[in-house]
């Protein structure tokens, strides 16, 4: 594993970084690099984080980790009298627990999150929804005959956003517009 950070470890500390993050290619583990470049084991750093989101970020709710992850997490859950929910290895085991809201993202994403699936724009770029499809995340078909989606990935810690129209310059506008609805502005790409 730290044969694999060396690049992210020179790029922290060339840059003065405090620590340095790299996920896989799906996105269902990642490394931890400190400031001189040195490997962290997730086991470690994943109950100082939780800590902090608890304590610092005043999260709530229950608290997911799967079964290979630390019982650290555990001890300080049950500290702040919080749940633990347990699910197999792999993101898309975890990401499903955390779309049904059974584990907390944060504040903005959870309301952002809530709010699409339960109550979808009735507009989208000045142009009215005309069907809204939950078949495979969330689909609006617009009056104009355009359409835009999101969809969270199953198998990442992504979601995936994707419009259609007769142009180009509509479809960016889909895009960023459904981003500033579902993620905000900060989310834009």
């Amino acid at each position: 594993m730290a044969a694999n950070l060396a690049e992210l470890g020179a790029l922290v500390r060339q840059g003065g970084d405090l620590l340095g993050v790299r996920c896989n290619s799906n996105a269902s583990g990642f490394s931890v690099c400190d400031h001189e470049g040195r490997y962290v084991a997730p086991h470690l750093l994943l109950p100082l984080l939780l800590e902090y989101l608890l304590v610092s970020c005043r999260f709530t709710g229950r608290v997911g980790r799967t079964v290979t992850t630390s019982h650290a997490l555990d001890i300080i859950a049950r500290r702040h009298g919080l749940e633990v929910v347990e699910t197999p290895s792999g993101f898309q085991y975890l990401g499903e627990v955390i779309t049904r809201g059974e584990v907390p993202l944060t504040p903005i994403q959870q309301v952002r999150l809530t709010t699409a699936l339960a109550s979808p724009p009735e507009r989208l770029a000045g142009v009215s929804v005309r069907h809204v499809s939950t078949l495979d995340g969330l689909k609006l078909y617009l009056s104009d005959g355009n359409w835009f989606m999101v969809k969270l990935s199953t198998v990442e810690a992504v979601v995936r956003f994707y419009a259609e129209s007769e142009n180009r310059d509509t479809t960016e506008t889909l895009l960023d517009e459904g981003q500033d609805v579902f993620l905000g502005s900060a989310g834009r790409r």
